[in-house]
């Protein structure tokens, strides 16, 4: 399990109030949107889910979450401007913060065939200060009566798939399903 300091290891976050969210979610999700025309993504995948026995839904998304958390090291953003890149940017810099590796773990997920989201935290309950990625598994449950959300939080040094800060640490939170905004 990761200690109380391990989200504070994330370094500076932008806080952002909820009337933002939206608005920052929507950027992220025509970053996510540019990154599923991208022939790049898919290659991504398919390296990521080499050697995964077919439609193994779990095996999958860890594979994804750790091709990403191995190649991308987390850092903030520029200094005093938030910036959201695509996953091709992502993976040529090596690099990025809690918007971008979102982005990241998002479009391949979403391009093997995942419902996928990002979800927004706030530690204190009225500034959203950290995002990551969702899934909805299993992938084929129509009716969703078996839905379980993962959470896929790669920023965080010692998180592995499914871990998410303790409940006292995301005091207000919400998902956004990348379906919702009209670009998926």
């Amino acid at each position: 399990m990761l200690s109380m300091q391990g989200l504070s290891q994330l370094g500076s976050i932008t806080p952002f109030t909820g009337s933002e969210a939206r608005d920052r979610i929507g950027v992220m999700f025509l970053q996510v949107a540019k990154g599923l025309r991208d022939p790049l993504t898919r290659t991504l995948a398919a390296q990521a889910l080499a050697g995964i026995p077919s439609r193994d839904d779990w095996a999958e998304v860890q594979a994804i979450f750790w091709a990403v958390k191995n190649h991308v090291r987390y850092t903030g953003d520029t200094r005093g401007l938030d910036t959201y890149q695509t996953l091709r940017r992502t993976w040529e810099l090596g690099i990025g913060d809690c918007d971008d590796m979102t982005i990241a773990v998002m479009t391949l997920a979403i391009s093997v065939g995942f419902n996928s989201g990002a979800k927004i935290i706030s530690e204190d309950g009225t500034v959203y200060t950290h995002v990551y990625s969702v899934v909805e598994l299993p992938r084929e449950d129509v009716d969703r009566s078996n839905r379980r959300i993962v959470p896929l939080d790669a920023t965080v040094p010692t998180a592995v798939p499914g871990w998410e800060a303790p409940p006292e640490r995301r005091r207000l939170e919400r998902i956004f399903w990348y379906e919702e905004q009209g670009q998926g």
